[in-house]
């Protein structure tokens, strides 16, 4: 604040004379030429000096400063006399009784008044730099004091307290009745207790000073047998070049307790997330295991010859099977995705290819329902291949196909295929499903990607389905880094649209290797050679339906009904390839199978027989399991026919046969 100067003189020519010689200091001048006029100001302002004429005609200096001295507000305001006339010492002892600080005559020295103010001025700043000082300090000691922290600060070269806050003082009474120093975390003479190690008082100030502050959280036991939690910040500060430790103790019990209950709750939340997927694997095991006969021996059964209506009966059978199965999956994928174990490939692949297979899946439905297939391509569509996961890729196009054909009883189905809108220079393509089937109302479009959620509860009933499919569709879209969504009209339709990065690769064709002129050509063949295959599965019907399976003369088989009875066989007959089932009672598969790799091991075999794994369990950790355990594939039920030929072929014809 800019300080004030009051000049009071009867005479014009004075107060012009006076202020002219003060222009240049940095300070407000207020002139006035009544002793009346000069109070109303004195009341109002506060001033640094006032210069007073003594002799006025209505109220002379004496006066003024009288009345000044009376009121509390004035009573040490720097009062500097300004005369012509001193009459005798008398007459100057008087003004300095009444207060004046100083008495000058006219006509005035110039560099005497200049200096004398200058004094006065430099004084009141000074006095206003204390204030402010003072101001700041009851500030901070008002806060300190209202803080629900210990706040402690102490002489960094003594170590002696110099000051503390209310909670600090309670925390250290507290601590004067109790039993031991070491309840209090305040006790500077163990200092170790404030510091991560037992250390000197000099240590823990060069620790600070190096790191900036400490942290440091300790334990106390209460009255009530419970632990008090605390966490002390200690630093360094320095006011006027004087070092100070300031340490801050917050009470942390609270969030300790709270910790130690989210820890709980998480624990819980994993066990609940483990004994949620071991029931899911659990069950996946016991509906696929029957499963695998019903569907297995269904298809077994459609090759015998059959009236119509025995036809027809396996045909209901057949379509409840793969419903049934289809709802296992959708649930496992669901529980993959949540739990975060759905892991996708950045691969290769014929795009072209794979939207052209996914829509030969469903011609013969489409065609069933007088339903009209088609793609429309607005991209090049190229032997450009594209990279991606194409098997969750064709599960997300046979989803939103099956819906919409599902869901249509006329017209053309369209799969388009465009640059995506946002990213249309990124490698970033669109898929768009139209259908003008019934449609999905506008209130229930933001709730058709959650679970088990269809356009309505008739819905179901009338077209069959869970209501997983679109929602495992966003959660892998999603995963994708991509979106979906949809354009609907009920009674008019629906569009069905994801984007997804799919960036394009070159692909190199494989050279194929000509034929040498001047090598004879083979015409002779030969008929495949025999393989002597080991069946170990516990269940009898699944045993009954892999042996209707390898049904063939050149595959004789072996039957095992335990771990330990397969063991057995391995140890005493060659084997071209064990097909071990994984839940067995007992010794399960795949501790037979290690024992198996033990044993070629131990016998320096010169042949590792292939052993693939049957098995109901679903999820991509189990198939880890078995490949850890030295399977060479992983066959989940229900299990195709075709596919199990496929692999036993597969699996021989790479691999090295001992002689019988």
């Amino acid at each position: 604040m800019q300080p004030k100067i009051l000049i009071v003189d009867d005479l014009e020519q004075n107060l012009l004379a006076t202020a002219q010689l003060l222009d240049d200091f940095d300070a407000e001048i207020l002139l006035v030429r009544t002793g009346q006029e000069a109070l109303l100001h004195l009341m109002k302002h506060e001033f640094a000096v006032v210069l007073i004429d003594v002799y006025m005609p209505d109220m002379d200096g004496f006066e003024i400063l009288r009345l000044m001295s009376s009121v509390r507000k004035t009573r040490n305001t720097p009062i500097i006399f300004l005369s012509a006339i001193c009459r005798d010492e008398q007459h100057l002892f008087e003004g300095y009784d009444l207060g004046a600080v100083d008495y000058l005559i006219k006509p005035l020295q110039p560099s005497i008044l200049r200096s004398k103010v200058r004094v006065f001025l430099d004084l009141y700043l000074h006095k206003e730099l204390i204030r402010e000082k003072e101001a700041q300090l009851r500030l901070f000691h008002t806060l300190m004091e209202q803080s629900e922290d210990e706040i402690l600060i102490f002489d960094s070269q003594s170590g002696e307290l110099v000051d503390s806050n209310r909670m600090a003082r309670q925390r250290m009474e507290q601590a004067q009745t109790s039993e031991s120093q070491h309840h209090n975390p305040l006790h500077m003479t163990n200092c170790h207790i404030l510091c991560p190690h037992e250390q000197s008082w000099s240590g823990l100030l060069n620790d600070i000073e190096q790191q900036g502050y400490l942290l440091v959280e300790n334990r106390y036991p209460n009255s009530e047998g419970h632990y008090r939690y605390t966490e002390a910040k200690l630093q360094i500060a320095i006011v006027d070049q004087r070092k100070f430790l300031l340490i801050m103790v917050r009470d942390i019990t609270r969030r300790k307790e709270l910790e130690f209950h989210l820890q709980q709750q998480e624990e819980s939340a994993r066990r609940a997330n483990l004994a949620k997927s071991l029931f899911l694997a659990n069950m996946s095991h016991e509906i696929r295991t029957p499963m695998n006969a019903i569907i297995g021996l269904s298809d077994l059964l459609a090759e015998t010859t059959l009236d119509e209506t025995q036809r027809r009966y396996l045909h209901v059978l057949h379509r409840a099977g793969e419903g049934l199965l289809t709802l296992i999956n959708d649930i496992l994928d669901l529980s993959k995705i949540e739990a975060g174990h759905l892991a996708l490939e950045q691969i290769p692949f014929d795009l072209s290819l794979l939207v052209e297979q996914s829509l030969e899946i469903f011609h013969h439905l489409a065609m069933k329902k007088g339903l009209v297939l088609r793609t429309e391509w607005l991209i090049e569509q190229s032997s450009v291949q594209r990279l991606g996961d194409p098997a969750r890729l064709r599960q997300i196009l046979l989803n939103l196909l099956g819906n919409a054909i599902k869901f249509s009883s006329s017209g053309t189905i369209t799969l388009r295929i465009q640059p995506a809108m946002h990213h249309p220079n990124d490698g970033w393509l669109r898929f768009e499903v139209e259908d003008h089937g019934i449609g999905i109302a506008p209130q229930r479009q933001a709730a058709i990607f959650q679970p088990f959620v269809q356009e309505n509860s008739g819905t179901t009933h009338s077209y069959g389905g869970t209501g997983l499919g679109l929602t495992i569709c966003h959660r892998i879209i999603t995963q994708m880094g991509g979106s979906i969504g949809l354009d609907s009209q009920p009674d008019q339709g629906s569009t069905f649209f994801f984007e997804i990065p799919l960036t394009a690769v070159v692909s190199h064709p494989t050279p194929v290797p000509q034929a040498d002129a001047a090598a004879p050509v083979s015409t002779i063949t030969t008929a495949a050679p025999s393989l002597h295959i080991l069946l170990v599965d516990d269940n009898e019907d699944n045993l009954f339906l892999l042996q209707a399976y390898l049904q063939q003369d050149r595959y004789q088989l072996t039957l095992a009904t335990s771990g330990q009875e397969a063991i057995e066989h391995f140890r005493t007959n060659p084997f071209d390839i064990v097909l071990m089932d994984v839940q067995m009672p007992g010794m399960d598969g795949l501790t037979a199978t290690r024992m198996m790799r033990d044993m070629e091991r131990q016998q320096q075999r010169s042949v590792s027989v292939p052993i693939v794994a049957l098995t109901a369990y679903a999820l991509k950790e189990d198939e880890r399991r078995s490949i850890d355990a030295g399977c060479n594939g992983h066959l989940i039920k229900p299990i195709r026919k075709s596919v199990l030929l496929e692999a036993v072929e597969s699996f021989t014809a790479t691999a090295v046969r001992p002689l019988h």
